[in-house]
């Protein structure tokens, strides 16, 4: 059972943990254990004592319990406790403090989240009715035990059962209080097209906040924070992962006090948030989730995966392979032709392609980003046929058609903004900003919403849709809802529109594929995973940069919620140059498509790409939805590198890839993870194609060196011959046991090292290379 109650002791059970709480003698709720998995709680050994009062604290009720040194499950302003609050309230009277104390539990099947995202499938769920008496407000605690994954989620509700009205000013989700200091933090912070990049700190007494007052979960700090214990390493120790269910504001805040004592709180911000809390009213909190691990930062991510694929993540694509697809936008931006469109697809059907998207550009009068967002009909000057005629000669190529669409946003050049310009984000009578030349529309507004459900679906019904790239490219200012009588709850109404749009539109096309999109990874968050079960990484295609992005991401996020594609080098965000393999490499640790015109490729560089994407066919289930496992800390020294290994451990695939090519370079060894130790394995290497043409000047110097023909001519017939050649990486493989590759490891063939280059061992090591082995049981 996953939840058992007995003497005022609360213990929920996962398969590895144990979350223990009780009910003191004072009503309050103590916090007595989550961590590793405990068969029985005996309550006294566990609870805090307090024989005497310590100096400066404040007694609780008679006695000599003070607050502020109890871990507790729940905090408000006032009685003592002098740390970061849970919920603060400005009551009818004026005061802020508040007193809830328990006064009864339920166990329950699930609970109703009000609108906001949540979690499904849960193995039982505890709810907890807290009073303050004096102010007539009821805090319910949820608690949420999903057992193989080893999550336990959180959230509240607060009602008001009195005759007036109260302002609520703070009510987060969840907290956590921990009666040890020893943390290290770990955010994942960054900005558009370096999305997620992984931030460690050591915590000492104090607040440290991680939040966003952007209006979205922000590319600037995601909303899943990590607490490691000391000595946690990847694959051993202990960490918490804690996280939110929402695609707002958010902030997560830690602290450590003058005992020691560690709070987290998640929840939705405080940032220009006052809720109206009428009488007979509630307000229900978006959920939080949160994961222990003993099993080093790799357990953990194993368990937020785990979540992500079977609790958050439904409909047709759970659990599904993912297509590879071919995306326009890089390849043709807004210059779109019928023709080209079609020839671009073809090509990249050729290449093995399942799926081809059409991005920006397509509808209204759109020719760049300053007009049409929110006419979400066809350019009759690029599709004078209309959509759906044109989505008929996409699949007449045996492609799946796909589309991108900015919904939540409006041009003043447009039809849309000339009719309703009262739907606009903007506080009349002010001056405004624009983001990308565009506002934000009012999802707070129900007959907006309506428009966009009704414009969306006729566009999904035209081109019998079968995936959609949903983007979002302005954050939010001048919050004013039209419909509102409090502005102060403008952003999280916003968030429960957004999700009222998205919950109607799955429901009346349950056959798409969503993923989402906000200028990149700007609300890479569970809350939208909920709806759509994949998203656009970044922004940013450069293949060495995506490294840090994907691996950052994928500390919580699994990679079969990833978009990742192949574009063109030098890559158009960074002007960075990678080889056609290694872009490949990075990108199939991801949900797989190519952005850029295939047509332009060489033949050898055609052939090159239908191998990569006849490799991720073959090695797709595995990497979309095997447990992930990061080799070291991000670049240990001049190398990175993951492994991913099926469930049943029957097959794996590895990479690793070097920074900066150095000669003379110390041995290269890679060893696997989270394979079984007694199983035999064939491993072999992913045999790359390194196209000879930027070696040709290098080789006639050779060849004049070793020959009477002292030099070639640069439009010569061997130097013709040699441009069209491609160098082939060695063909490595071995049959090895499961423990022999994992302690023992591969030493990688030498690498050129500018004296001598064996034509069929050497690896062609160029900067940001690298390398994909795979593992299949024998």
């Amino acid at each position: 059972m996953a939840i058992k109650v007995k003497d005022g002791v609360f213990h929920l059970y996962t398969k590895k943990t144990s979350y223990v709480f009780a009910v003191n003698d004072k009503g309050v709720l103590e916090t007595l254990h989550y961590g590793g998995r405990i068969e029985t709680a005996e309550k006294l050994s566990m609870s805090e004592k307090y024989p005497v009062i310590a100096s400066c604290c404040i007694a609780y009720g008679k006695g000599t319990l003070t607050l502020n040194n109890l871990c507790s499950e729940y905090s408000a302003v006032g009685m003592g406790d002098y740390r970061e609050p849970m919920v603060t309230v400005v009551n009818t009277d004026g005061t802020y403090c508040n007193d809830f104390v328990y006064s009864g539990y339920k166990i329950r099947e699930s609970y109703d989240p009000c609108g906001n995202a949540a979690g499904y499938g849960a193995d039982g769920v505890l709810e907890v009715e807290l009073t303050d008496k004096a102010s007539a407000l009821v805090l319910r605690l949820y608690y949420s035990v999903f057992e193989a994954a080893d999550v336990i989620t959180r959230a509240c509700r607060l009602e008001n059962r009195g005759a007036s009205t109260v302002s609520v000013r703070r009510l987060m989700s969840g907290q956590l209080d921990l009666p040890f200091s020893d943390i290290e933090i770990l955010t994942f912070d960054g900005a558009w097209s370096r999305e997620r990049f992984v931030n460690s700190r050591p915590l000492k007494q104090g607040i440290f906040v991680n939040d966003s007052k952007s209006g979205a979960s922000s590319n600037k700090h995601n909303p899943l924070v990590i607490l490691k214990r000391e000595g946690c390493t990847q694959d051993a120790g202990e960490c918490y992962a804690v996280n939110l269910i929402y695609s707002g504001n958010h902030r997560e805040c830690v602290e450590i006090n003058e005992f020691e004592k560690t709070r987290v709180l998640t929840g939705m911000s405080d940032y220009a948030f006052d809720w109206t809390l009428n009488p007979n009213e509630g307000l229900t909190t978006p959920e939080a989730v949160f994961s222990w691990s003993g099993q080093g930062l790799n357990g953990l991510t194993h368990n937020l995966h785990d979540f992500v694929n079977e609790n958050i993540v439904r409909g047709q694509y759970k659990g599904k392979e993912r297509p590879v697809l071919i995306n326009s936008w890089e390849a043709m931006y807004f210059n779109l032709d019928q023709d080209d469109l079609v020839e671009l697809a073809r090509a990249g059907k050729e290449a093995g392609a399942e799926l081809f998207v059409l991005d920006d550009g397509w509808f209204g009068k759109r020719d760049n980003d300053r007009s049409s967002l929110g006419d979400w009909y066809a350019h009759k000057d690029k599709f004078p046929l209309g959509m759906g005629a044109f989505a008929d000669r996409i699949r007449a190529e045996g492609l799946k058609f796909g589309i991108w669409v900015e919904p939540e946003m409006v041009n003043q050049k447009s039809r849309l903004y000339s009719e309703h310009p009262e739907w606009a984000v903007t506080i009349p009578g002010k001056p405004y900003g624009l983001g990308r030349n565009q506002l934000q529309l009012d999802y707070t507004n129900a007959q907006c919403r309506d428009y966009i459900v009704n414009a969306m679906s006729e566009i999904f019904e035209e081109t019998r849709a079968d995936y959609v790239k949903w983007d979002y490219n302005r954050t939010l200012t001048d919050m004013y809802g039209s419909t509102l009588c409090n502005q102060g709850e403008f952003f999280h109404r916003y968030i429960l529109g957004l999700y009222d749009v998205l919950a109607r539109l799955n429901a009346k096309f349950p056959n798409i594929l969503f993923e989402s999109c906000a200028s990149g990874g700007n609300r890479y968050d569970l809350g939208m995973l909920c709806y759509m079960p994949q998203t656009w990484c970044s922004d940013d295609t450069d293949g060495f940069l995506r490294t840090f992005i994907q691996e950052g991401t994928c500390y919580g996020y699994p990679i079969s919620s990833l978009g990742a594609h192949v574009s063109d080098s030098p890559n158009n965000q960074t002007l960075r140059s990678l080889s056609l393999e290694t872009r490949f490499n990075v990108a199939a640790f991801g949900l797989l498509g190519y952005e850029m015109d295939v047509r332009e490729l060489s033949k050898s560089e055609k052939k090159i790409v239908t191998r990569q994407i006849e490799f991720y066919k073959k090695w797709r289930s595995v990497l979309q939805f095997g447990d992930y496992y990061r080799l070291m800390d991000g670049f240990k020294g001049n190398h990175m590198g993951w492994c991913v290994v099926s469930k049943d451990k029957s097959a794996a695939v590895l990479q690793y890839m070097t920074k900066i090519t150095l000669p003379i370079p110390p041995t290269d060894v890679v060893r696997f993870k989270g394979l079984d130790p007694d199983t035999m394995y064939r491993v072999q290497v992913r045999r790359e194609g390194v196209p000879i043409k930027p070696f040709v000047g290098i080789l006639t110097k050779a060849v004049s060196m070793v020959s009477p023909i002292k030099k070639l001519k640069a439009d010569g017939v061997v130097v013709r011959v040699l441009n069209k050649l491609v160098l082939k990486s060695p063909n490595e493989h071995y049959d090895v046991r499961g423990d022999q590759l994992m302690n023992a490891g591969i030493k990688l063939n030498q690498p050129l090292m500018g004296c001598g280059l064996h034509p069929f061992k050497t690896r062609i090591n160029l900067d940001f290379a690298s390398i994909v082995f795979t593992a299949r049981a024998l």
